[in-house]
């Protein structure tokens, strides 16, 4: 009796653990958001909250090392368990640290940019929300995280893209700003995408980034860019069902710079042009 409670101690906290990043990951959106809108208060009160999250997050990582060090049973799982823990730790002290950075450097981001870099902040925590499932699922069975890894894979590619369209903006196009500052919103957009990557979620799971793509592609049929290729050409194939846009502006909906790349992808995966995809619509 003692024994299975001291078990659900330990994998209650373990959940509150989960709940705490994800609490994390929406404030640190929030604060992205109240400062590119300059809500001073509200950013103030995120910075509050996201210290507050860091600390609970601690606080219940040391509770539940200290409860697994306390049952002999789970010794076997005791080091998986710790590095998961200690690895998702990280993301929550990283979300803290780049949102102080804000606060820090107070770096001038043009209106323009504000679409961009709320863009960005959505892809990179929308990584880390799609792995807590995944992390979740780690202490129930590993094959069920291969069910959840590609979507893990699919959002840090896009954020990836993003982050480099929002640079190329910054770089190409805004020469109104001076190189310094420039230089700066490249610092933030990288921070910002730091968030989540694949290689570190693959250490999370105790994998290789090489095994880790190993067990996507058991589970799914396909490497991961193939998937994120294959997912591209189908959100491709319902935007030219629509009519507001023109295949140069839905290549780059999907994630292409190259049109011509986009026309030879779709050609392959639909055996058909996007025009004339389109036209056979109309028909």
């Amino acid at each position: 009796m003692l024994y299975q409670k001291r078990i659900n101690k330990i994998i209650g906290d373990i959940d509150k653990f989960f709940d705490t990043i994800d609490q994390a990951l929406l404030i640190f959106g929030e604060g992205v958001k109240n400062y590119l809108y300059t809500n001073v208060e509200a950013f103030k009160g995120n910075l509050q909250t996201m210290t507050r999250l860091e600390n609970e997050a601690e606080l219940l990582r040391r509770e539940i090392e200290a409860g697994l060090y306390r049952q002999s049973s789970l010794v076997r799982l005791r080091g998986d368990i710790m590095r998961l823990l200690e690895a998702l730790d990280h993301i929550i002290d990283t979300l803290n640290d780049n949102l102080f950075q804000f606060e820090i450097e107070r770096p001038f981001i043009p209106v323009e940019l504000n679409a961009d870099f709320l863009k960005l902040t959505e892809l990179s925590t929308q990584a880390v929300e799609t792995a807590i499932p995944a992390a979740k699922a780690y202490f129930r069975t590993s094959d069920s995280i291969t069910e959840k890894v590609h979507r893990v894979y699919f959002y840090e590619k896009e954020a990836d893209k993003q982050a480099k369209s929002l640079k190329k903006k910054v770089f190409h196009t805004m020469d109104e700003l001076r190189l310094s500052q420039k230089f700066h919103l490249r610092y933030f957009a990288l921070h910002i995408e730091e968030n989540i990557n694949c290689e570190r979620l693959a250490r999370k799971f105790g994998y290789s980034k090489r095994h880790f793509s190993r067990i996507f592609s058991v589970a799914t049929g396909t490497t991961p860019q193939q998937f994120i290729c294959e997912t591209r050409m189908r959100m491709a194939a319902m935007l030219l069902q629509g009519e507001g846009a023109t295949v140069k502006e839905i290549a780059g909906k999907v994630g292409f710079t190259d049109v011509s790349y986009f026309c030879k992808l779709f050609r392959k995966y639909h055996g058909i042009s996007p025009k004339r995809y389109r036209k056979g619509l109309k028909v």
